[in-house]
């Protein structure tokens, strides 16, 4: 058998973040599954090219990643790559779910050599960008957070339950999609409300409709003091009925609702009663939408109820 050694393939991770913004990543070299991690000390960001060229660095960028390096063992297979593009996959979907923010692969898994993980990645995090920072020279803060137990135990249980590990991946897409702002708000939106369905289905609840009903307010209990179960319950009603309306108009009749669907046309003679109009699902529903559906999934998964002992009067 050949030795383990030169068996094995690399690649970077990160999450997409506003700037200036907080990053939050693993902090220490982590095992996750068969993965390895090593985190970077560089940041790879997007620079408005509208922005004056003498502003700092910190307010012309766009959006900000820190990579993370993930090193996994591979197969003698020839289609080892994609094996290791779904432990990518996976191992963004779950930190997707502990930090909130969307994260993806930077680029293809490649065979590794000889050296060291964290010698690797403090060589190429900035490889084929010219948009690299150190740390220090970027209006961003880096969290160095250490993953709960949870994530660790919630490997095996993606890898035990396809179906589950398609939610989660749904979730992930959508947190990518709201990373998009206006742009993809209704993409987010129905993938959001997608979660809450198939979650619905698992917790045994009949009709779309119900099944998302029944999620949400699910959702809103696991943050809730006992005594506000009633409380929990209309959150997750009220959500449900803005959450569950627009995501129906938007896949059954074709309706836009947030700011994108406005950009091919005029806004008429009060653009900001348009843009009032529309906030409240590219804010208030939205960002509710994509918290629920986080915190209700990292439960399935083992994760930690937000909160706990402790009273929440709103989402």
């Amino acid at each position: 058998m050949a030795d383990i050694e030169q068996r094995r393939w690399r690649a970077f991770i990160a999450a997409r973040v506003g700037a200036p913004a907080e990053i939050r990543r693993p902090g220490e070299p982590m095992r996750v599954g068969l993965l390895r991690t090593a985190p970077s000390a560089v940041v790879r960001y997007d620079v408005n090219p509208d922005a004056e060229p003498d502003q700092p660095l910190g307010f012309r960028i766009l959006s900000s990643a820190s990579p993370v390096a993930v090193e996994g063992v591979r197969d003698d297979a020839a289609n080892w790559n994609v094996m290791a593009r779904l432990q990518l996959w996976r191992l963004c979907a779950l930190f997707a779910l502990e930090w909130g923010a969307a994260w993806w692969p930077l680029c293809a898994p490649e065979e590794a050599g000889g050296d060291d993980l964290e010698v690797w990645a403090r060589e190429r995090a900035g490889v084929g960008s010219e948009r690299v920072a150190a740390m220090s020279d970027v209006l961003a803060r880096s969290t160095m957070a250490d993953p709960g137990d949870w994530l660790y135990e919630a490997w095996g249980r993606l890898e035990k339950d396809p179906d589950l590990e398609q939610i989660a991946r749904t979730h992930l897409n959508a947190q990518r999609a709201l990373s998009q702002g206006h742009r993809e708000a209704e993409i987010a939106m129905m993938q959001f409300v997608a979660v809450f369905d198939s979650l619905g289905r698992r917790l045994g609840a009949l009709g779309s409709s119900q099944r998302v009903l029944v999620a949400m307010q699910e959702s809103y209990r696991r943050h809730y003091c006992p005594e506000l179960r009633r409380d929990a319950d209309e959150a997750g009603f009220q959500l449900h009925e803005f959450g569950y309306e627009a995501r129906c108009q938007v896949a059954h009749e074709a309706v836009l609702k947030s700011l994108a669907g406005h950009n091919a046309g005029p806004l008429g003679d009060k653009p900001s009663d348009v843009e009032q109009a529309l906030q409240p699902l590219d804010t208030t529903i939205l960002r509710a939408l994509g918290t629920q559906a986080r915190f209700l999934l990292r439960g399935q998964l083992g994760g930690p109820n937000p909160e706990v002992g402790r009273c929440v009067h709103s989402p």
